[in-house]
């Protein structure tokens, strides 16, 4: 059998629907304009005397191109666009509207200026898709198109392909919670020979399917029968690799393909202290404990590691080991003392 691990069932939707705060202009880091607040209705535009004037370098946007307007909405506060019968006209996800309602993820494009609806919780998965995929500015182009793969993903327009050095368990398990939700079930397995495929699928029904293919065969054996399951009792797939190349041949095999490709960690040198600091500051948040040294942070970025999840779990280990020592370090991580004492020694760390 697989090696099958799963939470509580509920029925999976992209569950980011809080209040809409700002627009992003599409493939940058700070082009940012903010929604007003108090909310009011005002204009977007190039006009110089707007509130929310626009930076357009290519002349697609009108100098009073479309209006946004608060309204109550089941009880909250939301925001929509209306086109000011504009030259280019008025975008949502492609689409070609008169007007719209503003959603976190939603990108609305002005003529050819494409602008990204976000809310406080979309900015939390922006910042832990730009740890994966690269935190400089010219990988933001790259963190949009991931961002827009899971809003598909998370629809059920879509089937992921994520390609990455190391387990990818613990990246797409928190890609998973924070857009449809923890609540949500998720599934990993390892197929191998004799696999019952069955009884994988109804494992993960209603919930995410996350799929090792290092033996392909087998991986799209379970994809098949997937795909003749009824379509209310799916589960949403995602198949991790390392190899892009593989990633290849296993979209042939799904319906509707997304693929997200992380960049190995060791081209990402320079960025190793802050993606440390990130997770160190995560998980001393999800523990309710106070943010770690900055020493313990420095000290962490100075050791080598061969992927994100060994990242994470040399954070979690080093966290464990200073905030409760050995026997209670380990005992909260469910490994034994012995375990934690050898990963310290192999990481040149004195144990309290």
């Amino acid at each position: 059998m697989p090696n099958v691990s799963t939470m509580t069932v509920r029925r999976r939707s992209w569950r980011i629907r809080d209040a809409v705060l700002r627009l992003r202009e599409h493939g940058t880091k700070d082009q940012v304009y903010g929604l007003p607040v108090p909310p009011v209705a005002c204009r977007m535009g190039t006009a110089s005397d707007l509130q929310l004037q626009l930076r357009d370098p290519s002349g697609t946007v009108s100098r009073e191109h479309a209006e946004l307007v608060p309204f109550e909405l089941d009880g909250e506060t939301v925001w929509k666009v209306n086109d000011l019968k504009s030259k280019n006209g008025l975008c949502a996800d492609g689409e070609p509207l008169r007007a719209c309602v503003l959603r976190p993820g939603l990108e609305v494009r002005l003529g050819s200026l494409r602008l990204i609806a976000e809310s406080e919780e979309l900015l939390v998965l922006l910042s832990v898709v730009r740890r994966c995929l690269g935190l400089a500015e010219d990988r933001q182009e790259h963190v949009d198109q991931a961002l827009q793969s899971l809003r598909d993903w998370a629809a059920q327009r879509a089937e992921l392909i994520v390609v990455g050095d190391g387990d990818l368990r613990p990246v797409v398990r928190r890609w998973h919670n924070l857009v449809i939700g923890a609540d949500v079930p998720f599934t990993w397995c390892e197929p191998s020979e004799g696999t019952d495929a069955a009884a994988v699928v109804k494992t993960a029904t209603t919930g995410t399917l996350c799929i090792n293919t290092l033996q392909r065969q087998e991986a799209m054996a379970v994809v098949e029968r997937v795909h003749r399951t009824e379509y209310a009792a799916r589960p949403q797939l995602v198949l991790c690799t390392a190899d892009p190349a593989s990633a290849v041949k296993l979209k042939g095999g799904l319906e509707k393909p997304a693929v997200i490709q992380m960049p190995p960690l060791a081209s990402r040198a320079s960025e190793l202290e802050d993606i440390v600091q990130e997770y160190t500051w995560e998980i001393a948040r999800d523990l309710r404990l106070p943010r770690p040294e900055l020493e313990h942070v420095q000290q962490l970025a100075t050791w080598s590691f061969r992927s994100l999840a060994e990242v994470e779990d040399d954070v979690l280990r080093l966290v464990m080991l200073r905030m409760w020592g050995l026997r209670a370090g380990a005992a909260r991580l469910r490994i034994s003392h012995s375990s934690l004492a050898s990963w310290a020694q192999h990481r040149g760390l004195k144990t309290p």
